[in-house]
């Protein structure tokens, strides 16, 4: 039976782990680019670069969840008792930060503030940051996770009761019709959870690797073609949300998997660089957006 305990093994280094974050940065941008400008005529990439948002999104949640769990399978309960002083609250207040820079940046560029959306800002619910929902909802995750790890009793209940949560959330956010982009993805920070907190169920998965990664590559592309080929909007949306955790999972797998043979061909100076301001990369490109795009100023060369 898996159990919660070490990782020794180290599934996925922190270097390899950097990058793919640096490189799902770009990728985010990449997809808000077309999202904002359109400066891609052809149908078929318009819509590769469409569908690259949610998925590097994924890419994202599943390394924040796998993130989590290895470093509580490291340092145990002395991870939990410093969780709000060296990750919660270090987060939040960089996430202030970039909510007072668009305060400004609002001001400065004639946007009218929406007060009710500016008190959400600092809470959860809504945020006038520009593509900010996503450092709520880990802000969120972060907070039910401190909570269940702190005051939960066995180990395997934890980590399922926090999957239960993260799955709730996206059940809510579906039936309260929230906008899509804000839960599509974030069953993959359930897998991350998983894959980080049991790694003798990782080490079996990985004893059948290829057939892991043919399981998970079938999975997501018969759930992403239902939802690019039904109308049902709930069909369409949840068929999406389930194929995030698959795509993870699969790209988990195939990075294990290069991790073994020694392939450094995403671990490089330039990834390297990405990763360590790919949260900054992922904010950062809504203001200017927002600036590039206001009636002060406005860059009419989409590619540009």
């Amino acid at each position: 039976m898996c159990e919660v305990k070490d990782n020794a093994a180290g599934l996925l280094s922190k270097d390899l782990t950097n990058a793919v974050k640096g490189i799902a940065a770009v990728a985010v941008l990449l997809h808000h680019c077309y999202q904002r400008t359109y400066f891609v005529a052809q149908p078929l990439i318009g819509k590769a670069l469409e569908l690259l948002g949610y998925l590097a999104v994924a890419v994202f949640f599943f390394l924040s969840g796998y993130g989590l769990m290895a470093s509580y399978a490291r340092k145990r309960e002395a991870y939990i008792t410093l969780f709000p002083r060296k990750r919660l609250l270090p987060f939040y207040g960089t996430y202030l930060l970039f909510v007072a820079i668009t305060l400004i940046e609002n001001d400065l560029t004639g946007v009218p503030l929406d007060w009710p959306t500016v008190i959400t800002s600092f809470l959860l619910g809504g945020t006038i940051v520009t593509y900010g929902w996503y450092l709520q909802t880990i802000l969120l995750f972060y907070i039910l996770f401190y909570l269940i790890f702190r005051f939960g009793k066995r180990e395997q209940q934890k980590v399922l009761t926090l999957a239960m949560c993260v799955l709730l959330y996206v059940l809510v956010s579906h039936a309260c019709r929230a906008a899509s982009a804000t839960y599509i993805s974030a069953l993959a920070f359930v897998a991350g959870i998983l894959w980080g907190g049991f790694p003798a169920c990782c080490a079996a998965v990985m004893q059948k690797r290829r057939l892991a990664l043919a399981i998970c590559s079938l999975a997501f592309l018969v759930l992403l073609a239902v939802s690019l080929l039904v109308e049902n909007r709930h069909l369409r949306y949840m068929s999406r949300a389930l194929s995030a955790p698959f795509f993870a999972v699969g790209m988990a797998v195939l990075l294990s998997m290069m991790q073994e043979k020694g392939d450094g061909v995403w671990t490089n100076g330039v990834t390297a660089w990405l990763g360590k301001c790919s949260l900054e990369i992922y904010v950062s490109q809504g203001l200017f957006f927002q600036l590039w795009r206001s009636h002060r100023i406005y860059v009419d060369n989409a590619y540009l």
